[in-house]
């Protein structure tokens, strides 16, 4: 089963801070495994808190946002590739939770 979620703008975090700004993503789930590719965003880069462990992956929707943490991810230039662990929702207040459809 092959899922596909694309947008236009999200996130690479670490804790509250902005690691990168991402933009024209595509996250697809394989076999259970999710996978991320999109362009990060010039001058919204932090290659410091790059860095840092743990990231996450934040794709808002409205009313909330998708959530991954990022097991590993590589960059050519401006491309991000990155391998995702399981799914959290965050709503609007923030708070995240386990989604069931994953």
């Amino acid at each position: 089963m092959l899922r596909t979620i694309r947008g236009r703008a999200a996130a690479i975090k670490w804790a509250y801070f902005d690691a990168a700004a991402v933009e024209g993503y595509t996250v697809t789930q394989t076999a259970g495994a999710w996978r991320v590719t999109g362009a990060l965003v010039p001058g919204r880069v932090d290659a410091f808190k790059l860095t840092r462990r743990p990231l996450f992956f934040v794709a808002p929707f409205k009313g909330g946002a998708w959530r991954w943490e990022i097991l590993d991810y590589t960059t050519n230039g401006s491309t991000l590739s990155a391998t995702l662990g399981p799914v959290t929702t965050e709503g609007s207040n923030g708070l995240t939770r386990a989604t069931a459809r994953h």
